[in-house]
Order: C-alpha cells, then sequence, then structure tokens
C-alpha cells in the first residue's frame, strides 16, 4: 500500500497468492480536512465570515441559515471569506463552511464545519 495524504480519489491493487489468484483493485476518496476557527466581521446589514484555510482546498463553499436553521443562501468562494450582505439588523444568523477539492473532473467536500452563530448589530 502506498501512503497517500494528497486529497483526492486513489487506488489500490490485491494480489492474491497461493491458492487465490487475481488483482482486485480498490479505489477509495481522500476529502479536505474541515474549516475550522469561523469568525464574522458584522455591521447592521452584512456578516463577512472568516476561517482558518484548509491545506489542499480549491474552494469552500458557505452557508448562512436564519436562527431556526432554514438555509437562506449559499456562497462559493476561493478565499477563506465571504460577505452576506442585505442581512436583518440585529438578527442571528448561522454559518457553516465546507472545503473543496476539485479532482478527478469532481468536487470532493470536507465535512461540515461547527456551527458558528452571529447576530448583525442593531
Amino acid at each position: 500500500l502506498t501512503d497517500r495524504k494528497e486529497t483526492g480519489k486513489h487506488s489500490v491493487n490485491i494480489l492474491f497468492k497461493g491458492n487465490y489468484s487475481g488483482i482486485k483493485t480498490l479505489t477509495y476518496k481522500i476529502l479536505p480536512d474541515a474549516s475550522k476557527k469561523l469568525t464574522a466581521e458584522k455591521t447592521s446589514a452584512t456578516l463577512k465570515a472568516q476561517w482558518q484555510t484548509v491545506e489542499g482546498a480549491s474552494a469552500y463553499r458557505v452557508i448562512i441559515y436564519n436562527s431556526q436553521g432554514k438555509k437562506i443562501k449559499t456562497g462559493y468562494t476561493v478565499k477563506n471569506t465571504y460577505k452576506f450582505k442585505n442581512l436583518k439588523k440585529g438578527t442571528k444568523y448561522k454559518i457553516k463552511v465546507t472545503a473543496y477539492k476539485k479532482a478527478d473532473g469532481k468536487k470532493l467536500y470536507s465535512s461540515l464545519s461547527k456551527t458558528a452563530s452571529f447576530k448583525t448589530l442593531s
């Protein structure tokens, strides 16, 4: 087996010996790490989310929810920041981030970050 650490799709060949013969190829995926340290700069109508960069990520998907957990908007960025505009004053929102890497023509997503709650200024 190889010691693969990079994000993407990988395969390993298993060679049978003795009373068994043939080769079996198995594939597996290594996903990016989850985003960490989610913070936000706040104004009365915006939240600018920021998080720790994930090594090897191509970009990030950022999701904002209302206080009841209903998804409001999803944004995509190659930076480790994203600004949600036209929000309601003095309102609590929840934000989650997932990193992804493009590999083999597909997006391989990390697990979602922990939920971070922020309130716009009044």
